[in-house]
């Protein structure tokens, strides 16, 4: 009886410059290139096996076995993966995050990265990284950039074939650190995908918002490449603030952010006007990330860790690309 095991890591990543809607919904094709750096440390470890003895998929994450809509879109996933690799067998997938999951720390793509790796593995498909890229993006349009490590960009592209993630650096090209204050565990009411949809249907600022990516998204890229922080952490804040501000204004409107957001941010900006450089972003959710050189590292996440309603904080370096690991889950 054919049994075939195998497990993956991915990291989680945050967006500098961020994509907010889709202009294929079917093939997850995003609206505008983006750009991210892996994160070291928030990641989903996931082991999937496939075997004749299985009668149906099941999904089991943080020790709680998923139905519904969420299980159909790993199992979509799965079905993608089986049809390239000419398999039909049933798999058991066991997955734990180490982070909050769906509040806004990009725990989908961590998820469906790790997913994407340990599966094609596991069914013998060896892929190179654009081809990994290209497949995780099917399951979270994130996750295609958690497939690398580093500096990465996500060209947005026509085609699927063109719609792909590819490192912009190596992390070891420059150290910047993520300081993330959780001010909120609880799974977002509105999921991104449907956010979306909704900002792409009914924002009356969405346009003006692509058109102001097409300028500032070249600066970004030059800015890590020429490691200029001052511009990577203000163009970083102002496009956080450019996406939150088309969900505020989509009808219903989409407003993730907690006065406990509002305080970090708040907070933020005044420490950088003593001298501490640091900028906010925040990904569809209410937690903050932080993004702050090594030298202010340390004394940002003792700040944060004293700041009123942050419940949580995790300090990241620029982290690798997802990886098979020996040790399974079950």
């Amino acid at each position: 009886m054919e049994n075939l095991k195998s497990t993956a890591r991915a990291n989680s990543n945050i967006a500098l410059i961020k994509y907010w809607g889709k202009k294929d919904h079917k093939l997850f094709i995003p609206m505008n290139s983006n750009i991210s750096f892996t994160l070291e440390g928030v990641y989903t470890t996931t082991t999937v096996e496939f075997s004749e003895s299985y009668k149906e998929d099941s999904v089991t994450i943080n020790g709680s076995e998923i139905e519904g809509e969420k299980k159909e879109k790993v199992v979509n996933h799965l079905n993608l993966i089986r049809r390239l690799a000419g398999k039909d067998m049933k798999a058991k997938i066991v997955s734990e995050n180490n982070f909050p999951t769906a509040a806004g720390l990009a725990s989908s793509a961590s998820g469906f990265a790790a997913l994407t790796i340990a599966a094609t593995t596991a069914l013998g498909l060896y892929l190179d990284q654009k081809q990994l890229s290209i497949i995780s993006r099917q399951g979270s349009g994130s996750s295609s950039r958690s497939i690398a490590g580093g500096f990465v960009e996500w060209k947005t592209g026509n085609t699927s074939e063109e719609s792909y993630a590819e490192q912009i650096a190596p992390k070891d090209h420059w150290d910047i650190r993520d300081v993330i204050a959780i001010v909120a565990h609880d799974e977002k009411k509105v999921s991104s995908r449907v956010g979306m949809a909704e900002t792409v249907k009914t924002c009356p600022l969405y346009k003006a918002r692509l058109e102001a990516i097409k300028e500032y998204f070249p600066k970004m890229k030059d800015a890590i490449l020429a490691k200029d922080f001052k511009i990577l952490g203000e163009l970083t804040e102002h496009d956080a603030l450019s996406m939150h501000a088309c969900m505020i204004t989509t009808r219903p409107m989409i407003l993730y952010w907690t006065p406990e957001t509002i305080r970090v941010i708040k907070t933020i900006v005044g420490w950088r006007e003593k001298g501490i450089e640091a900028y906010f972003t925040m990904d569809a959710g209410p937690n903050v990330h932080v993004i702050t050189l090594p030298e202010y590292a340390d004394e940002v996440e003792k700040r944060l860790r004293e700041t009123e309603g942050v419940e949580k904080v995790y300090h990241c370096r620029v982290g690798d690309g997802a990886k098979t690991l020996e040790e399974h889950l079950f």
